[in-house]
Order: structure tokens, then sequence, then C-alpha cells
């Protein structure tokens, strides 16, 4: 395997822009004081946590993995890229930048410069896996993990968005973190239902009937579900430390199992990438890497 420059290079600096981003923002130094009410604080706290600890090192990690031609690299840097895609969206459009005190805005220029980064960094990794046959003997892996994810995205719309939109869409919105943040609450919505859980339940019938189609997407997905569930355990602990009246010790916990739930079916798709054997097998995923470049 030949040694990936473009993508080692990337993903460092993905990793050294989510630490400067951290460092500026409310959790660390708050030089940066986002256009947010105190609940959307707290919970920009929680993902610049997860930023910090688990998002930056996993890319330090990917890149020296991209270095040294490991073929988990493309399939790792996937979702850090993809993390970053969905959280700086939240984090750009937002803000109530007309009505709230701040001066988030002046972070523009870093945050769009990690996007297109991270869309960079999507694009080299996903040129990086070369879909083959999936091998029979993952088979009854494929179709595990697929049910998860069809499971998942099912809950996901009936309970999370099912309630949570009758609220919302109601003339009279009671739901607190609707009326915290409303304009974020869409955003979210957007990206959810509208790209990300239509794809997990795609992926996941996909993994069920095998086809080879899934085999690039399959990490895409399972990227986005070991961490942006972790941001949501990481809002609900820091909602709680800040004394936020709708946070408590349930909500962490249920936050924690979905977490988990999520973490399994990405252990299923990348666990494979990390055994050792042939060079080139079809692996798990359906698919061999090539990391060239």
């Amino acid at each position: 395997m030949r040694r990936n420059r473009w993508l080692s290079a990337s993903l460092f600096a993905l990793a050294a822009g989510l630490a400067i981003t951290v460092l500026l923002g409310p959790l660390v130094t708050g030089v940066v004081h986002y256009r947010v009410s105190e609940l959307m604080l707290s919970q920009l706290k929680g993902v610049d946590f997860v930023s910090l600890i688990v998002v930056a090192p996993l890319c330090v990690v990917t890149g020296l993995l991209a270095a040294r031609g490991h073929r988990a690299a493309p399939a790792l840097a996937l979702g850090p890229a993809i993390y970053v895609l969905y959280v700086v969206t939240e984090t750009i459009v937002g803000p109530n930048y007309l009505r709230v005190p701040g001066n988030n805005e002046r972070l523009f220029p870093l945050l769009i410069a990690l996007f297109i980064l991270a869309g960079t960094i999507v694009l080299i990794a996903w040129n990086q896996l070369e879909p083959s046959n999936v091998g029979a003997s993952w088979r009854r892996s494929d179709r595990i993990a697929g049910a998860f994810f069809i499971a998942l995205g099912a809950f996901l719309v009936i309970g999370r968005y099912l309630p949570g939109l009758a609220d919302a869409m109601s003339s009279r919105p009671t739901g607190t973190d609707y009326l915290a943040g409303p304009t974020i609450y869409w955003t979210i919505a957007l990206e959810d239902l509208g790209i990300v859980i239509p794809a997990m339940i795609a992926v996941g019938i996909g993994m069920w009937r095998g086809r080879p189609w899934v085999a690039r997407a399959r990490f895409a997905i399972a990227g986005w579900g070991a961490l942006i569930p972790l941001t949501v355990v990481s809002m609900s602990a820091t909602m709680y430390v800040d004394k936020q009246p709708s946070a408590s010790w349930s909500s962490i916990a249920l936050m924690s199992v979905m977490a988990v739930a999520f973490i399994l079916p990405a252990a299923l798709c990348f666990g494979p990438l990390f055994r050792t054997g042939r060079t080139e097998d079809p692996v798990h995923a359906g698919v061999k890497i090539s990391v060239g470049g």
C-alpha cells in the first residue's frame, strides 16, 4: 500500500482547525461569543468537547494511518469529515445574528475553510474506496449491521422527529429545545430527515440484501453514527453541568444507550479493516481499498 500524503495532510489540517475552533469557543477561552440562547450555548459546549476529545484525535490517528498506507484510512476518514460538514452547517446557520449579542460571525472564515476541507477529504477518501463483490463469509455481519441501520433510522423518525415536528409545526410550540433555538432545530431536522436518515435506511436495506452499491456508503453512515450520537450525550451532560432546567440523568442515560446502539454497526463495518490477513480481500464491507495518491 502506498502512502496517501494528501489524505494524511488534509486530516492533520482538519484536526488543527477543529482544535482552534474549540479553543476560541465557549468551552475554553470564550473569545468567540455565539449568538444563541443559554441552552443552546450549553449544547455547543458539548459539541466542542466531542470535537476536541474525540474527533480531532481521530483525525490525527487516521492521518497517521494514511501516511503509513493503511487500508482502513480512507474508510475512517469519512466519519470525521462528515461530522465536520454536519456540525459546521449548524454552527454557521443556527445562531440568531440580529437579536442575540455575540461575535461568532468572525469565526466564519475558519468555519468555511473547515467545511471546504472536510468536503475535500470526503472526495479523496471516497475515491480511495474501490467496490468489489461482497464475500459470502461476511454476509451475516452485513445483514446484522444493515438491520441496525434500518431500525435506528426508523426509531429516529418515529421516536425523535414525529413528536417534535408535531409540536414545532403547531400554532404554539412548547418544546424547550425548539424555543431555545428554532433555526438550529430546523437546520438539524433538514440534515437528518432530508439526508442522513433516508441514506441510513437505504444503506441498511442495501446491506441486508447484499447490494454492491453500499460498499462506500456504509462507511459514511457508520462514521456519522459513531460520532454524532456522542455529541448528543455530551450535550446532555453539559446541560446537566450548567444546571439547565430540561437536563436530567435519565436523559444522559437514554442518549448513552442510543450512542452505544449506533457504535455497534460501526464496529461491524470498520472492525474487519484491522484484521490481519491478506493484503487485499473483500472484508466485511465488500470493498478492497487502494490507498495510493
